[in-house]
């Protein structure tokens, strides 16, 4: 069975912000490594999604912190 990550709406809009800021305050590297990072995680969560607290059990919803920042 393949699994999907779904991004929310808000999740979306933030990572679009955050990729604005990084692009627009720092080198276009730290955006792409950024991504990076993010693509990682996905993997991680892809392979094994029990590594991350449910945060909504009746739904399966799960959450990954990217950074602390």
């Amino acid at each position: 069975m393949t699994k999907n990550i779904i991004w929310s709406p808000d999740s979306e809009r933030d990572l679009e912000k955050i990729l604005e800021y990084l692009s627009s305050e720092w080198d276009s590297s730290v955006a792409v490594k950024f991504l990076d990072i993010i693509e990682d995680l996905t993997s991680q969560i892809l392979i094994n999604p029990r590594q991350f607290p449910l945060i909504y059990k009746g739904l399966n919803i799960r959450k990954c912190v990217i950074t602390n920042h």
